[in-house]
């Protein structure tokens, strides 16, 4: 069976807490106390996933495996991944899932634009989240916990994580990726 991830349909399952939400996009925290062994999901809009415990695997339908630790954070274009959690020495397995609508990122890489030729297409959509990013994720759920349905302060946030991550990664390999994967499954 496969779980089709859409925001709503997230909000309603076990340890999912929505931190902000829009239409488009939405924070969410996901938190299990137990292993998840290769559960098929679906997603429908792009995805960020910063893995704050834990450790997840991802597979796609091309064959393509990720590994994703604590302290990373991966891109999911929309399509089916098989999904598996991992409880570590935290006793938790604690995720930020970041919905991100295509009109934010092109709204970020205006206005980062470099002059970087585009990068090639190497299936690598895991980037490791430095201090900023880390910083970040720890704040949302504690800062804006109870401005669940907030658009401006949504794309304010998401707006706020698209640029450290054009920070971090000055190549915008990550903001690019989002763009032409997204585009190809639309």
């Amino acid at each position: 069976m496969t779980l089709k991830a859409t925001q709503a349909e997230l909000y309603a399952m076990e340890g999912v807490a929505p931190i902000l939400a829009g239409e488009h996009s939405c924070i969410l925290r996901k938190t299990l106390k137990h292993n998840l062994d290769n559960k098929a999901i679906h997603i429908g809009t792009p995805l960020i996933m910063y893995v704050a415990q834990g450790q997840q695997f991802i597979s796609d339908s091309a064959g393509l495996h990720y590994v994703v630790d604590e302290g990373q954070m991966v891109f999911l274009s929309p399509g089916t991944y098989n999904v598996s959690h991992r409880v570590t020495a935290h006793a938790s397995f604690d995720a930020m899932l970041l919905f991100i609508d295509r009109q934010l990122v092109e709204k970020c890489l205006s206005d980062v634009a470099t002059d970087n030729p585009p990068p090639s297409d190497d299936g690598k959509r895991i980037l490791y989240a430095g201090e900023q990013i880390r910083r970040y994720m720890d704040a949302q759920e504690y800062v804006y916990r109870n401005a669940c349905s907030n658009d401006a302060l949504l794309e304010l946030k998401l707006l706020e994580l698209l640029h450290l991550i054009a920070l971090q990664d000055p190549a915008q390999q990550l903001l690019r990726a989002m763009l032409s994967e997204d585009s190809d499954s639309a």
